[in-house]
């Protein structure tokens, strides 16, 4: 039993168009009440990228959403996907209490810098890859200024200079960008 239906398209291919979801009431049994609730705690703030899951689990995902059109399997896809859910939000939250300790430890390494270093250190979360003239501009800071500051930072290991020339530097908050490439 199929839970929708095929729909012919332009230059002969069809699309399928599932019914609303879900077809009938739902049994929520132990299990997915235990993964919804797991869900529910690791899940503290929206970090997620649940296609990662699926792709990660490419066979999977096809499998089940198979199963649905087949079979009328709402509910292993259900679980299937809360499962991604619960794995995605606890890698988001060990993401997340990594950054914070990272961002609190070099707070503490700059705090003592200048006035400037804090809002550098700012704006590296949203901008990790800077040169002396955009820290300038965006910083509002003479170039004297900023170029001292990123040296400093360079000197802590806070920064990396990944241009290796003398003029137009370009500089990377490695430890940073780090830290999304773990899952």
């Amino acid at each position: 039993m199929r839970s929708g239906r095929y729909v012919q398209q332009i230059e002969g291919y069809q699309s399928f168009i599932p019914n609303p979801l879900p077809p009938e009431p739902l049994n929520v049994d132990w299990d997915m009440q235990e993964l919804l609730s797991k869900a529910d705690r690791a899940l503290q703030r929206p970090l997620l990228y649940l296609s990662y899951y699926f792709k990660k689990n490419k066979q999977q995902y096809y499998d089940h959403l198979q199963a649905i059109r087949d079979q009328d399997s709402w509910e292993e896809w259900l679980k299937f996907f809360i499962m991604g859910v619960y794995a995605v939000s606890t890698e988001a939250t060990r993401k997340a209490r990594a950054i914070i300790q990272m961002r609190e430890k070099h707070r503490e390494i700059v705090n003592s810098f200048s006035t400037h270093a804090l809002p550098l250190l700012e704006y590296l979360f949203e901008n990790p890859v800077i040169n002396v003239n955009s820290v300038s501009d965006d910083l509002s800071l003479t170039y004297s200024t900023a170029n001292r500051l990123i040296a400093a930072f360079e000197e802590q290991g806070i920064l990396s200079n990944i241009s290796n020339t003398a003029r137009n530097r370009v500089y990377l908050y490695k430890q940073y960008l780090e830290l999304f490439d773990t899952y």
